[in-house]
């Protein structure tokens, strides 16, 4: 038998009495576990919602990120950032370094180049928590 079937099965039978508690008892105990049921199932189709497909095109963008910082002027941000890209050993490292970069941005920046700035550091933290990486 399939891990996954039994562990489906098992949950459903766990289930069972905790939903009929929570109808028969009027109680809202039943009903936050079925909640809290419901949000766990759901948690695998609960995506990060980023312009960026893949990692690569975040890269493409921190490229174009550094281009921008210099041609407005930000010469040490984007001096950071282009050592950031090249610094580390492993992809792990650059995204780290890359992360460090993006945070240390604190600069006056016109709000597009600030929003950019904000949507990369956003996408390296939560790449980064899915690599099981976050507080490294």
């Amino acid at each position: 038998m399939d891990l996954s079937w039994l562990c489906f099965v098992t949950v459903i039978l766990i289930m069972i009495p905790v939903i009929y508690y929570g109808v028969t008892s009027r109680l809202k105990y039943g009903k936050q576990l079925l909640n809290a049921f419901s949000l766990f199932a759901n948690l695998k189709s609960m995506k990060f919602k980023t312009r960026f497909a893949k990692l690569d095109e975040f890269y493409k963008a921190i490229n174009e990120l550094i281009k921008w910082l210099k041609k407005d002027g930000h010469l040490e941000e984007s001096q950071k950032l282009g050592t950031a890209m090249v610094a580390g050993a492993t992809g792990s490292e650059i995204l780290g370094d890359i992360t460090l970069a993006l945070k240390s941005m604190n600069g006056k920046y016109s709000p597009e180049l600030r929003k950019e700035i904000n949507e990369c550091f956003e996408f390296a933290l939560n790449h980064r928590k899915i690599l099981g990486l976050a507080g490294r």
